[in-house]
C-alpha cells in the first residue's frame, strides 16, 4: 500500500501539469486571468502587460508561455521602455497558480502594489468607496 502511495504521488505532478491563470484584457483597469489552464510540459505561468499606448487603454495576457518566458527568466519579471510604451512580464513555475516573488518585480509593480495596501487601509479607517 505504502509504494502505490509513492507511485501516485510521483506521478501526479507530472500527469496533471502546471495550473496556470488565463485571459486577455484591453480596456485599462479590467482584470484578467479569470480562468485556468494546464500549462503544457516546460511552460510557465505568463503574466504580460502593455501599457502607455492611450489613457483607456492597457494590454494584458495570463496564461502559458515556454518562449516568452525563456526571455523573462525562469521565475522572474523584466520591464522594458520604448517612448511611452512600458511592457512588463513575469514568468513563474514554482506551483500552479503561482506568483513571482516580491523582490522580483520591478520598481512600478511594487509601487503600485503598496499604493493598494495603503488605499484599502484608507478606506478601511475612513469608510471609503473603491
Amino acid at each position: 500500500m505504502k509504494s502505490c502511495l509513492i507511485i501516485v504521488s510521483v506521478l501526479l505532478p507530472i500527469t496533471f501539469g502546471l495550473q496556470c491563470y488565463t485571459g486577455n484584457s484591453v480596456i485599462r483597469g479590467k482584470d484578467v486571468g479569470t480562468n485556468a489552464k494546464t500549462c503544457d510540459e516546460g511552460e510557465s505561468c505568463l503574466f504580460a502587460t502593455i501599457d502607455g499606448i492611450s489613457p483607456l487603454v492597457k494590454l494584458k495576457h495570463a496564461g502559458c508561455s515556454k518562449t516568452r518566458c525563456r526571455f523573462i527568466g525562469r521565475n522572474n519579471c523584466k520591464d522594458v521602455k520604448i517612448g511611452t510604451i512600458q511592457a512588463s512580464g513575469c514568468c513563474c513555475d514554482t506551483g500552479d497558480f503561482c506568483e513571482v516573488p516580491q523582490e522580483k518585480k520591478g520598481l512600478l509593480d511594487k509601487i503600485k502594489d503598496k499604493a493598494g495596501i495603503a488605499k484599502d487601509i484608507f478606506n478601511g479607517i475612513f469608510g471609503g468607496k473603491e
